[in-house]
């Protein structure tokens, strides 16, 4: 009995196209999986390091606050300003009323 010698040529062609397709998933896997850790790496960087100049910022804005003392408007003015508004909301925060022995 003779031994036939042919290509099996779809058998070939299904092994490469199965070939090619896991190639394909295991290098978008690979870089899939690369850039996750490199976000959580510098994630991690910047959680662990302190921002100077935002510190600085932050402190600046605090001590501003601390500075300028309350900031509350009293009832009456407010009372006053929605009056003059006509019942709406003033676009722009109210004039402070001028100090005592001023016009009127």
């Amino acid at each position: 009995m003779a031994i036939k010698q042919e290509v099996n040529a779809p058998l070939i062609l299904t092994v490469g196209i199965i070939s090619a397709v896991l190639l394909l998933v295991v290098s978008f896997g690979t870089e899939a999986w690369f850039i996750r850790e490199e976000r959580d790496e510098i994630q991690d960087k910047w959680n662990k390091s302190s921002n100077v100049e935002l510190t600085e910022l932050k402190q600046a804005q605090i001590a501003n606050i601390h500075r300028a003392g309350p900031t509350t408007v009293p009832i009456e003015k407010a009372v006053a300003a929605f009056v003059q508004a006509g019942g709406k909301m003033p676009a722009a925060a109210p004039v402070p009323a001028p100090a005592a022995g001023g016009k009127k």
